[in-house]
């Protein structure tokens, strides 16, 4: 929450395929802004952008993510290897997913445990969030100590659990989290909060559209958004806060590589009072576990497939369906090394087997794959 401007600006998604399914995202010029007003340090004689209190590390991160905003349509400053990993931009194969998602029908409700490796921008789950927020503003649910339980109609509402991951802080403090803000701003659980804002521009629709399909503009209680601003207050804060608190909605944030130290993180059990919900101190499994764009480095193969494992086996002794892993990913990734063929040959060397669930085939190839063990 500290890591939030006072302000940031915002602009509507299409989701490719979708019917018109739109959602918010902040701009990257806007993030690139809030970068460059943090305080600036020297190194090696270049003036670099320094988040406050951050380490030495995130120093050279945030630099390069400043330089892959200030210079978006340059591929040398997509990657900087084991300093920049290219999560402030949106990359097709995570359009790709967030379509299929919503085709799919695999838009889980509550009491689900969803995992986001190599998150960035997270637009799968943004497309996740608003239906599961529109699912729980529904009047059946019985937010957490509300409602008496006499209405043999009302759902109990379960907890719902999503870890985000990416290689950069500075990604998931400049892009993720003001994603998950947005979408949950402008899903119908902040009804409540918005009503008592005294000027609500931020959600007027975009007056340039010219579809005229009466259902793009209204989903499910949402309406398409045009681009706008939000104000970040902390009135903001403290109903984002306490919306999630009452309907459930965990979420958790891990910067860092593939490595071990972190593979062990993202199963820690989870903090009190959730733990107090479970019927012991064991991690509790992944439901939904997503990646986009994380195999362009064949030298990492090893260790983002033993996390993709570990992830979805420890669903073999609960009971319930198996996880669902998607793994959305280019063809070939030209002058790094990385694609589909050596993946799927690494996941298969360790047991598993790899379905592809989705493919386009025109220009660089892309896939969605289902990974089971």
């Amino acid at each position: 929450l500290s890591s939030l401007p006072e302000a940031f600006s915002y602009s509507p998604l299409s989701l490719p395929g979708s019917h018109h399914h739109t959602i918010a995202r902040r701009d990257l010029f806007d993030a690139r802004f809030q970068l460059l007003l943090r305080p600036t340090m020297t190194h090696d004689g270049r003036t670099i952008i320094t988040p406050s209190g951050a380490e030495q590390h995130h120093h050279s991160a945030a630099a390069a993510a400043a330089a892959a905003a200030d210079n978006s349509s340059s591929t040398d400053s997509d990657l900087v290897p084991g300093i920049y990993e290219g999560g402030l931009k949106t990359w097709e194969c995570a359009l790709d997913l967030a379509a299929y998602l919503d085709r799919d029908g695999k838009k889980r409700r509550g009491g689900r445990v969803l995992r986001f490796l190599g998150c960035g921008t997270a637009v799968p789950t943004l497309l996740f969030l608003d239906h599961l927020f529109a699912f729980l503003a529904s009047d059946s649910l019985l937010p957490s100590g509300g409602g008496n339980g006499e209405d043999d109609d009302d759902v109990p509402l379960l907890h719902t659990e999503i870890h985000l991951q990416d290689y950069n802080r500075s990604v998931l403090e400049l892009v993720t989290f003001p994603n998950i803000l947005l979408a949950w701003y402008m899903s119908p659980l902040s009804a409540e909060y918005r009503s008592s804002t005294t000027i609500d521009l931020d959600l007027d629709l975009d007056p340039d559209s010219s579809n005229s399909d009466p259902d793009s503009a209204v989903d499910d209680g949402r309406r398409r958004r045009g681009p706008g601003a939000i104000t970040v207050s902390e009135a903001l804060l403290s109903a984002f806060t306490a919306s999630l608190e009452a309907y459930r909605v965990h979420l958790r944030f891990f910067a860092g590589s593939w490595s071990t130290s972190l593979h062990q993180l993202l199963f820690l059990p989870p903090p009190p009072p959730l733990a107090e919900s479970f019927e012991s101190s064991t991690p509790r499994p992944y439901d939904i576990v997503l990646a986009s764009e994380t195999i362009y480095r064949s030298e990492t193969l090893d260790a983002f497939i033993g996390l993709l494992r570990a992830a979805t086996t420890m669903t073999r002794n609960v009971p319930g369906p198996p996880s669902l892993c998607l793994v959305a990913a280019k063809v070939l990734y030209f002058g790094v090394g990385g694609g589909v063929e050596g993946f799927v040959r690494a996941v298969e060397a360790e047991g598993g087997v790899v379905r592809t669930v989705w493919e386009h085939r025109e220009g660089v190839g892309r896939r969605i794959m289902r990974i089971e063990w």
